[in-house]
């Protein structure tokens, strides 16, 4: 314990020294978290629970036909809105703008009839890119069912009669004989940017300031004989190796707390219902850092190189891994390309939890494997290092 306390207390100096550190590990990540989490939430809180789509609807065929298309619509996702009556408006009031407005044209139900080729439109004006492409799904399933009910009548085109009518209407009416049960898999109290956002960030400035300081003070302790001066002492190196690993790994959970914290009270951010589930991908995530840091500091031979690398490779593994967007919005290949760094694995934990209220069971398997990488690293790292720099 002795050692790792000397160790622990020699990287708080290095760390108070440099005040750049201290400002990339606990202010900087705030002002990410911020930034994204605040451009992307309202997109982000567009979801099916809290969300209802409204649609305008100009009806101007006014024919039995016509009124299923807009009965056939689901109510429980849209709002129909009628056209706005100019005359009920007072002298100088506009008409409220409608961002979506489906048209049936006049005539519809005739074409219809007649076997010929009836469209109808749906326009955007503006608003939400989503909520319009919602709107175009709700037209088609509207049309499917709609299909379905003029199958079912077989009217002819000499029009309707009482009974093809009384059929038509009564499959218009009818429950679909298929439904699809859609339930969006976040939860919402987290669902927002500050879901992604604040994971995201804390992934990657622990991830940088990490690999960064335990790199670049490995490095500069073997160039400056510091480790060999060590290795005098009646310590083993696995001993040594030990003390540096656990004084780095303890200033990075500290860096994880510190920033949960805050992000506790700036952003409302809730880890999740599992919070023993959460605090373990993190320690098994920042583990992994330590290691990957101790072997970038085993690997290079001056400061300059460690630091350069150490910051270019962080930045990558951050943004392949997804804690910069959400892997979604890649291709197949780089989203499978991100298991291969602890940030993959880190983000598929922490958004489990966060995202899709998991528990301990699963996460079972994210982590896992950070706990396999950690020990890879931490194996590479202690053989790369020469006996006679420990």
């Amino acid at each position: 314990m002795r050692t790792i306390l000397a160790f622990t207390l020699l990287d708080f100096r290095h760390i108070r020294r440099d005040r750049g550190s201290i400002f990339w590990m606990l202010v900087m990540p705030f002002a990410f978290m911020a930034f994204f989490g605040t451009t992307f939430r309202e997109a982000a809180d567009d979801t099916p629970q809290d969300v209802r789509v409204g649609l305008e609807v100009r009806d101007e065929d006014g024919s039995e036909i016509s009124r299923a298309v807009v009965a056939s619509f689901d109510t429980t996702r849209f709002d129909i809105l009628a056209p706005v009556d100019s005359s009920a408006l007072s002298e100088g009031e506009e008409a409220p703008r409608r961002s979506r407005v489906l048209t049936i044209p006049a005539g519809l139900e005739d074409s219809v009839l007649a076997g010929g080729e009836a469209k109808i439109r749906v326009m955007r004006q503006g608003g939400s890119g989503s909520r319009f492409l919602a709107a175009e799904a709700g037209v088609l399933r509207a049309l499917i069912r709609l299909h379905g009910a003029l199958a079912a009548a077989a009217p002819d085109e000499s029009g309707w009669t009482d009974s093809t009518r009384a059929l038509f209407r009564e499959a218009v009416a009818s429950e679909p004989h298929v439904k699809v049960d859609a339930r969006w898999t976040a939860r919402p109290a987290v669902a927002g940017g500050f879901g992604q956002s604040v994971p995201g960030n804390l992934i990657t400035f622990v991830l940088m300031s990490t690999i960064l300081q335990a790199a670049v003070l490995l490095v500069s302790e073997k160039t400056s004989g510091t480790l060999r001066r060590v290795a005098t002492h009646p310590l083993t190196g696995w001993q040594i190796l030990a003390g540096k690993v656990l004084s780095r790994y303890v200033l990075s959970l500290l860096q994880i707390v510190l920033l949960l914290v805050g992000a506790r009270f700036l952003f409302g951010y809730v880890p999740g219902p599992s919070l023993p589930a959460f605090a373990l991908v993190s320690a098994a995530f920042a583990l992994s850092t330590v290691g990957l840091g101790l072997l970038a500091g085993a690997v290079f031979s001056t400061v300059k190189q460690a630091a350069m690398v150490g910051w270019i490779s962080a930045l990558l593994m951050a943004a392949i891994g997804g804690a910069w967007w959400p892997r979604e919005l890649v291709g197949e290949p780089l989203r499978s390309f991100a298991y291969a760094f602890p940030t993959g694995w880190a983000m598929d934990g922490l958004l489990i939890v966060t995202k899709l209220g998991g528990g301990l069971a699963d996460v079972a398997l994210p982590l896992a494997v950070l706990l396999m990488m950690s020990v890879g690293l931490l194996t590479a790292s202690a053989l790369l290092l020469r006996t006679d720099e420990r």
